[in-house]
């Protein structure tokens, strides 16, 4: 212990070590722009090489439109028309065996 400008202090520490560290995956699905207009690029990355489903649902839970895409290890770019949707608030839904995300977006 210490004694630092009237107050009493401690310090401690450990090294801690790992022999195996698990590796981080990274993935991430983006959209943009949101809102839109219908008209949108979907960026899938990390996800590894697969056929991939991408669902979009309505609100309701409704499938509206669906696609199927082969995503690579790296970055894939889908470019996607929704201008026959209504107005309104839309799930999109990136799925393939080790992998399922929903995001939402607004067509405007």
């Amino acid at each position: 212990m210490k004694w630092v400008g009237g107050a009493i202090g401690d310090t401690c520490g450990a090294v801690v070590g790992i022999n195996n560290p698990v590796p981080e995956t990274q993935h991430s699905v983006l959209i943009y722009p949101n809102p839109n207009n219908g008209i949108f690029t979907l960026v899938i990355d990390g996800i590894g090489k697969d056929d991939t489903q991408i669902n979009i649902l309505d609100i309701t839970g409704k499938l509206v439109l669906n696609n199927t895409v082969i995503t690579s290890n790296s970055e894939t770019k889908v470019p996607i028309d929704a201008m026959n949707l209504a107005k309104g608030v839309y799930v999109i839904q990136v799925k393939n065996n080790t992998f399922n995300s929903n995001i939402k977006f607004i067509k405007q």
